[in-house]
């Protein structure tokens, strides 16, 4: 009897297990490149329609692509954080309200024209 009930409760374990809601986390790797690729675009726009010489735009896009990436690697950070709740299939319905419990009853199925009340 013993066994039996070891099994039981593997039973019971792995069922909990299935019942489980999947984590999933965003692909966040690509962020930083991406934030501080744009914020480059944008300083070299700038410096270019400033007018500036090449040897201070180059150092303005450097310190600009610097800056970015630590803000992208920030922005990373924090959306690692985000987890992505996947609920499992049926465990809604475990209880007892369907899809059709969240019907609602509008009225009493008669129309009523204009006038007749």
């Amino acid at each position: 009897m013993p066994q039996q009930n070891e099994k039981e409760i593997h039973i019971e374990d792995e069922l909990r297990q299935e019942m489980q809601p999947e984590i999933r986390h965003l692909k966040t790797k690509p962020v930083p490149a991406i934030v501080m690729l744009l914020a480059g675009l944008v300083a070299a726009v700038y410096t270019f329609i400033q007018g500036m010489d090449l040897l201070r735009a180059l150092v303005i896009i450097l310190v600009t692509l610097l800056i970015f990436w630590i803000i992208g690697g920030i922005i990373k950070i924090l959306l690692d954080k985000i987890e992505i709740i996947i609920p499992v299939e049926g465990a809604d319905t475990e209880d007892g309200e369907g899809e059709e419990g969240s019907e609602e009853d509008t009225g009493t199925g008669e129309e009523v024209e204009p006038g007749e009340e």
